[in-house]
């Protein structure tokens, strides 16, 4: 049964940092179900879906992070009891303010740093690693510095 009326909001990121002239991605690991994915979360109402976004990020591995742009959104499915539920998440590409050492939460067993290419590799969801590639090149150029910020989110 599908509840078309259900559409489940979350938001998350790619958090990317430069070291050594290379280009690193944060993913996070649960040994519940052996995925490996980005750091997201379900939206609480009122929230905006930047304030899901940096809340979820800051929970889900300990970093306090500055968006730099909007990614997209992805749209998927899954059951929750008997319903069939439409998920939408929104994705942001952002930057550690200062601490990058991962502390994950209770949800997830191992948080790295890995480069780009790697993540998009170890990334269980399709959707999150299509996201990856698609945006690959606009990630690389922000972390060399080439660039400002990608959209305007004082309004997500």
């Amino acid at each position: 049964m599908t509840d078309l009326n259900t559409v489940h909001i979350s938001s998350g990121g790619v958090v990317y940092r430069k070291h050594e002239g290379k280009c690193y991605v944060v993913v996070l690991h649960r040994n519940a179900n052996a995925s490996w994915h980005l750091p997201k979360g379900t939206r609480i109402p009122p929230e905006t879906r930047v304030e899901t976004a940096l809340r979820e990020v800051l929970e889900e591995t300990s970093l306090r992070v500055d968006i730099k742009g909007y990614l997209g959104a992805l749209k998927s499915r899954f059951f929750r009891k008997d319903h069939l539920v439409n998920k939408l998440t929104f994705y942001y590409l952002m930057s550690p303010t200062t601490n990058t050492n991962i502390q994950v939460d209770d949800e997830h067993d191992n948080g790295v740093w890995v480069e780009i290419n790697e993540a998009i590799l170890l990334l269980r969801s399709t959707h999150e690693r299509l996201l990856c590639t698609e945006q690959e090149h606009l990630i690389l150029i922000l972390a060399k510095g080439a660039i400002g910020l990608v959209e305007d989110c004082t309004q997500c």
